[in-house]
């Protein structure tokens, strides 16, 4: 039998994946040449996504996707074992040749936004972070503890 503190949790849940799914429209609104946003889990699997224009990504698996996402994940927890000491981590920008890939810590997840080479990286990195940190800011006041 469920409790209150179950349905809680449970509601709480359902709120962070709604949320999470509409973060992901919102960044693909933000610039046409993003192809890809995806929220990872802290063991690398994708648990929310929304393709723009893949075509960057049409020659690319979903398993190999997954491990991209998987090498991200476990960047990004590398990165943060030295926030203490080199401060707060805010993202990393990787460029290739024909894309740009945007890696963003998202509490005990990770956001992945990969767009198109030719984007303005640093108009879309501020915006991409003003997001999230609004994002964010609106996870913790419904987190339970």
């Amino acid at each position: 039998m469920l409790q209150y503190g179950d349905i809680n949790m449970i509601t709480n849940s359902l709120k962070r994946a709604s949320e999470r799914s509409e973060l992901c429209k919102i960044i693909c609104l933000i610039n046409k040449d993003i192809n890809l946003v995806a929220i990872v889990n802290k063991n690398g699997r994708i648990i929310d996504s929304k393709f723009n224009n893949n075509e960057n990504l049409n020659h690319i698996s979903v398993q190999e996707l997954e491990m991209i996402s998987m090498q991200r994940t476990l960047q990004t927890t590398m990165i943060k074992e030295f926030d203490n000491k080199l401060s707060f981590f805010r993202n990393t920008v990787t460029l290739r040749k024909s894309l740009v890939e945007f890696v963003y810590p998202l509490d005990d997840e990770i956001l992945l936004v990969i767009s198109k080479a030719d984007i303005d990286i640093k108009q879309v990195s501020d915006k991409l972070f003003s997001l999230i940190s609004s994002f964010c800011l609106s996870y913790v006041s419904t987190k339970v503890i």
